[in-house]
């Protein structure tokens, strides 16, 4: 029977909080945009930083999570019959923290940015009384529904603004 042999874990716990809360920036922010994309199979242009710590305990998720949505910002590719939908994945206490984030409509014809007060604002005040982890199915179709009528707005305020442009005609040499 053979032995094996295990390094003990790092000690993580046991750092001062602004130790931990710096190893937690390290794995946390991202410089970059952080792209997602809500279409199934679809690889995003950016990964999201090492999320799978905030699994560890709850230590570190109620320590990681405010660093994860205010110091990032986020940029999603909406896909409007996709499965799952980023939003509509979050816990009610993280919509507060989401930094001004851009959805883009999945045929690149129209993008809106939004705040987390908008969103908040959408989602009506007695929501969260009976759901307590976040947005059920009803609320996961009215935020869907939500953005795309603020897609839909984008994509006519640009064709609207296009139309609003006068014509450069080219000048007649004879």
């Amino acid at each position: 029977m053979s032995e094996s042999i295990r390094a003990p874990g790092f000690p993580m716990m046991g750092l001062p909080t602004e130790l931990r809360l710096e190893i937690l920036s390290y794995l946390l922010i991202d410089p970059d945009i952080i792209t997602l994309s809500d279409e199934e199979g679809e690889d995003d242009k950016t990964t999201l930083p090492s999320v799978s710590i905030l699994r560890t305990c709850k230590r570190i998720n109620e320590e990681g999570t405010p660093l994860l949505y205010t110091q990032n910002q986020f940029s999603i590719y909406f896909e409007h019959d996709a499965k799952t939908f980023f939003l509509s994945q979050l816990r009610w206490p993280t919509y507060s923290l989401l930094q001004p984030l851009t959805i883009t409509s999945s045929d690149f014809t129209a993008s809106f940015t939004c705040t987390s007060a908008q969103i908040l604002e959408h989602l009506t005040p007695r929501a969260h009384w009976f759901m307590s982890q976040g947005p059920n199915f009803v609320l996961d179709m009215s935020l869907r529904n939500w953005v795309l009528l603020k897609l839909a707005q984008s994509h006519t305020d640009a064709i609207t603004e296009g139309a609003r442009r006068p014509l450069s005609l080219p000048s007649l040499a004879s």
